[in-house]
C-alpha cells in the first residue's frame, strides 16, 4: 500500500515542498508520494523520492474551466496510483472545492478500494464509513455527499479569516538561485 500526500495550489510547489499541515502526511508514511497539482497552469505532477515519476497537463483546448480541469487530473491519479492506497489531503477542498466534484471524486475512490484521510476535516476520512457503506450504501453516499458539502460551506466561510501563508511558504523554501531570477524578473 503506497501513501500519497496530495496538495493543490494556484501555483507551482517545489518538489520538497512541506508546510505544517502536511507532518500527518509524514506520520503515516515518512516516505509519502507527493502530489502536487497547480491549478492556475492545470498541471499535476508526482515525486517519489525527489524524483518526478509522472505529470499531466489538461489544455486549455480540452477545458475553460478551472474545476473541470482539476477533475480530468484527479481522474488520471487515480488511474495511475497503485491498488488500495492511501490518498491524504490537507482538507476536502483539495479533492475539490465543488461539493458535487468532490463528492464524485470521494465515491470514485473509495469504489476503487482506495482510503482517503483528511488532516482538518477528518470526519471525513473513509475509515469512518467502511462498516456503514457495507450494510447501507446509498445512505451512506447520501451521508458522505452531505457532509462533503457542509464541510465544503464552512472551510469557505473561515476562509476569510487568515490562514497559513502558504505561497510565502512556498518561495521561503526555494533554491537561492531561484529566489534571485525571481526577484530580478520583478
Amino acid at each position: 500500500m503506497t501513501v500519497y500526500g496530495v496538495v493543490t495550489a494556484c501555483y507551482q510547489l517545489p518538489d520538497s515542498f512541506m508546510i505544517p499541515d502536511m507532518m500527518p502526511f509524514i506520520r503515516e508514511d515518512k516516505n509519502f508520494v507527493r502530489v502536487f497539482e497547480n491549478s492556475d497552469t492545470r498541471t499535476m505532477r508526482i515525486i517519489n523520492k525527489g524524483v518526478k515519476v509522472e505529470e499531466w497537463t489538461v489544455s486549455v483546448q480540452e477545458t475553460r474551466d478551472r474545476e473541470t480541469a482539476h477533475f480530468i487530473l484527479m481522474k488520471k491519479l487515480l488511474a495511475f496510483i497503485d491498488p488500495e492506497s492511501t490518498l491524504m489531503f490537507i482538507d476536502i477542498s483539495h479533492l475539490s472545492g465543488n461539493a458535487g466534484t468532490a463528492s464524485i471524486l470521494y465515491m470514485s475512490f473509495i469504489d476503487a478500494g482506495h482510503v482517503l484521510k483528511f488532516v482538518r476535516s477528518s470526519w471525513l476520512n473513509t475509515d469512518n464509513f467502511t462498516l456503514l457503506n457495507q450494510t447501507a450504501k446509498q445512505e451512506t453516499r447520501q451521508l458522505i455527499s452531505q457532509m462533503i458539502s457542509n464541510s465544503l460551506e464552512v472551510l469557505h466561510m473561515d476562509s476569510e479569516f487568515p490562514n497559513i501563508d502558504v505561497k510565502n511558504t512556498c518561495i521561503y523554501q526555494l533554491p537561492l538561485e531561484v529566489k534571485k531570477k525571481s526577484q530580478t524578473a520583478l
